[in-house]
């Protein structure tokens, strides 16, 4: 579980399709494009798997002033007399071994990149086993990857229609309702006083409302979901199931996603206040243009913890 982090290092980050080049090209231009002498750096190396070099200096000091100093974009020249751009950026990244419960053996690595791509980059998938004292060559369902992270990693995260949970060095104890850290959502201050200041969870008219297309244009839940939803959001459930005209869909409250399980889609729920629900009558829900219907008509719903 042990973590490494590059330090007071940069990369040079070249275009697609752009040769990789030789140690002897990016020495000269860490020279003469970056003007930094031998006594400025400690390492030059390249990432096999990429193709990208990298610089680390010799202390934080000459990191710090040579950042300062820099531009993010240079014309590399290649012995042939070729050129291209590059760019150079910080590479100070956290290196963690991630550990993922609760995925079945089918889900493909593919579908965990896909997932986890978006906080950083991933060297390398693990199927962990029973220990080998036991004598058995199988595998005990943990997934991991060993990868560059370059952005916090939740807790929770959907991989397919599978709720994993994540697990790492460093991760930290944060309120899923207010995000600040020391504290979880069951015991957060701001979600007491606002569930005190409302006198009931079903009058404070939140309503979840789901993105439609990518300019994000959404439509509000009716009146009856949103006060099941903002209910079981404030009494502190992982989720929500909503369960309709032959299909579930579940609201996961970590994520703000909503999940189609049928279809194996989601999309992101955002928490806003309707005021308009406020006056509406608690047995009543609005179909399309306004016409109410009772409790009895609505869908099922079962909520989780």
């Amino acid at each position: 579980m042990a973590s490494n982090v590059r330090k007071n290092t940069v990369r040079l980050v070249f275009g697609p399709g752009v040769k990789v080049p030789s140690y002897l090209e990016v020495l000269k231009f860490t020279m003469n494009n970056l003007k930094l002498s031998a006594a400025d750096m400690h390492t030059i190396y390249k990432d096999e798997n990429g193709g990208q070099f990298y610089v680390k200096l010799v202390d934080e000091e000459s990191f710090a002033a040579f950042i300062a100093d820099t531009d993010e974009e240079y014309i590399f020249k290649f012995e042939d007399g070729s050129t291209a751009k590059v760019t150079v950026e910080q590479a100070s990244r956290i290196f963690r071994y991630v550990r993922i419960f609760n995925l079945p053996p089918e889900i493909e690595d593919s579908a965990i990149q896909y997932v986890m791509g978006q906080y950083g980059t991933i060297r390398q998938h693990v199927r962990e086993r029973f220990p080998s004292e036991m004598k058995v060559d199988i595998f005990n369902g943990v997934r991991g990857v060993h990868m560059e992270v370059s952005k916090e990693i939740p807790a929770h995260l959907y991989v397919g229609h599978f709720r994993a949970r994540f697990f790492y060095e460093g991760l930290k104890n944060k309120c899923f309702f207010c995000k600040a850290e020391g504290h979880v959502k069951q015991n957060c201050p701001k979600l007491a006083a606002i569930s005190t200041a409302s006198g009931s969870s079903t009058q404070l008219g939140a309503a979840f409302l789901v993105p439609v297309d990518d300019r994000g244009v959404s439509r509000p839940y009716s009146s009856i979901y949103s006060r099941m939803i903002e209910t079981a959001h404030l009494n502190s459930d992982d989720e929500i199931s909503l369960s309709t005209l032959g299909r579930t869909l579940t609201i996961d409250f970590h994520s703000m996603q909503r999940i189609n399980g049928d279809a194996g889609t989601t999309r992101t729920v955002q928490r806003k206040i309707n005021h308009a629900l406020l006056a509406q009558p608690q047995g009543t829900m609005i179909i399309n243009a306004g016409t109410p219907t009772s409790l009895s008509m609505a869908a099922s719903i079962q909520r989780n913890r």
